[in-house]
């Protein structure tokens, strides 16, 4: 029996390493893919045969997150609406 030499780093590839399934084409993300900007986000196709690999979510540009201001007064102007109701029916 010979022993067996460990895995070497070459034999892995990185972690950023797309493939694609149809073709067999391997290489890191920001390589040589084609993106394509589409509604839903950015589509990554295979440079070789075409074929779609995956498409990543475009970014929403406006959230609560990212406007709090426009957030509080929504949620403000709704408790202002509740009480005014409130306030109609008990008061007459």
């Amino acid at each position: 029996m010979t022993p067996t030499a460990p895995p070497t780093a070459d034999t892995h590839p990185p972690k950023s390493t797309l493939f694609c399934q149809d073709c067999g084409h391997q290489s890191p993300v920001d390589d040589d893919w084609i993106l394509v900007a589409t509604a839903r986000g950015t589509a990554y196709r295979c440079p070789q045969c075409g074929a779609d690999l995956t498409i990543r979510p475009a970014l929403a540009t406006t959230s609560a997150r990212s406007q709090p201001f426009e957030a509080w007064q929504h949620l403000r102007h709704a408790w202002c609406d509740s009480v005014r109701a409130w306030r109609a029916m008990y008061l007459g």
